[in-house]
């Protein structure tokens, strides 16, 4: 079980217990959110349940757009659905 947890529909942020690490045991996160942080400080989820390299290339495709938010990744928590 991971100890990053993040909730992209409710916009919760991601929690670590403090002095723990990931364990190079768990397996990586199979879906990913891409996240936008606006002008005013605001943070979105753009789009989620995306793989890694999806997640990615609608990154860069933002970012060459040349929009002044940031964009950036987070892994999603695995649902039952990921361990069929």
């Amino acid at each position: 079980m991971s100890l990053l947890l993040w909730d992209c529909a409710l916009q919760r942020p991601p929690t670590l217990a403090i002095g723990h690490r990931m364990s190079d045991r768990s397996p990586p996160p199979l879906r990913w959110c891409l996240l936008r942080l606006d002008d005013n400080g605001n943070e979105f989820v753009v789009r989620d349940n995306l793989t890694r390299a999806a997640a990615e290339a609608l990154q860069r495709e933002f970012e060459a757009r040349g929009h002044k938010q940031s964009y950036w990744l987070r892994p999603q928590p695995a649902t039952s659905q990921d361990a069929k």
